[in-house]
């Protein structure tokens, strides 16, 4: 009789354990398919922001956004992987073009609303792309740099048939700046003479590790996570920037806060640490996510381009 009940009780709690797996993948599926579906993009021109970090430089965002608005600009298209990607061109008409990268259901002017500025300011032209699944380009799921790193392959040819470009410079913020890392390798033979990583992730992976990390069963969902974009994606949300970043010869200049509660200041530590061609970092204090170079402006607008004018040809 005890036999039977321990024996029953073990196929009940096999039963639970089984039910508890399956309905926890289901919950993990509508996650994963909530974080790499595409998603709307709100200027902050639109959002409310007095309860972010942003709250402090809501007007000087604002300003900045709409200044930005208003430099004429061309729309300008790639076509890549099946999917007809746009991009906005400020044609300063020079031989320098800095390619700027988004980051995750972003806007390129609220990303770049003061970056973008500076870099016209030094007499750059711009081209500020939307990312596949983002704004006006096409798509249906981002892949968190993992393909778009091929899309910025094709931004730069563009950028090298369409323009008097002599050098161009990267700029990636969050995801974009994974997107950069990712790509750092593959750079050879093309005009990019320097990148910035803002406020980079090392691995999709470890930035939902930070954010699920006081959850109990944070395990379980990064396994459904991986196991769903392996399947649908055919991408490894695991796979690192680190990867790239060790084998590049590209210049390439850090920007991180100090005080980001998406991406920690870490995975910066990490990429800059493996990088054995020109470098330099630049931590901001009091900065939280995107906010480094709003910030840290007079310093950056003249720090960053002096490091520029190293690898100008």
């Amino acid at each position: 009789m005890i036999i039977k009940i321990i024996f029953i009780s073990l196929i009940t709690i096999l039963f639970l354990f089984i039910l508890f797996v399956v309905l926890y993948g289901v919950v993990s599926y509508i996650m994963f398919k909530k974080i790499f579906q595409r998603g709307e993009c709100k200027s902050f021109l639109d959002l409310d922001l007095s309860k972010t970090h942003y709250a402090p430089y809501i007007e000087k965002i604002r300003e900045n956004i709409k200044k930005l608005q208003n430099i004429p600009y061309n729309d300008v298209y790639i076509d890549n992987d099946k999917l007809r990607l746009h991009g906005r061109f400020i044609d300063l008409k020079g031989n320098n073009v800095v390619i700027m990268a988004h980051g995750y259901h972003a806007t390129p002017f609220n990303n770049f609303q003061t970056s973008a500025l500076a870099f016209i300011e030094h007499g750059y032209s711009v081209l500020l792309v939307d990312e596949r699944a983002h704004n006006d380009s096409e798509g249906d799921y981002t892949y968190v740099g993992l393909r778009e790193q091929y899309d910025l392959l094709e931004w730069i040819k563009w950028v090298e048939e369409n323009t008097k470009a002599e050098n161009i410079i990267l700029y990636g913020v969050s995801m974009g700046s994974a997107t950069l890392g990712y790509v750092s390798n593959k750079l050879e033979g093309t005009l990019v003479r320097a990148m910035v990583m803002d406020c980079g992730f090392t691995s999709f992976y470890d930035e939902i590790f930070y954010k699920e990390k006081n959850n109990a069963f944070s395990f379980l969902s990064l396994f459904y996570l991986r196991l769903y974009a392996k399947i649908f994606l055919k991408i490894d949300i695991k796979k690192s920037t680190i990867e790239s970043l060790k084998e590049t010869n590209i210049p390439i200049y850090f920007i991180h806060g100090l005080e980001d509660e998406m991406v920690p200041y870490e995975h910066t530590i990490a990429n800059f640490n493996v990088v054995s061609s020109p470098k330099k970092v630049r931590y901001v204090s009091g900065a939280g996510h995107t906010t480094g170079f709003l910030i840290d402006y007079e310093f950056l607008n003249n720090d960053l381009f002096s490091f520029f004018d190293n690898y100008l040809q």
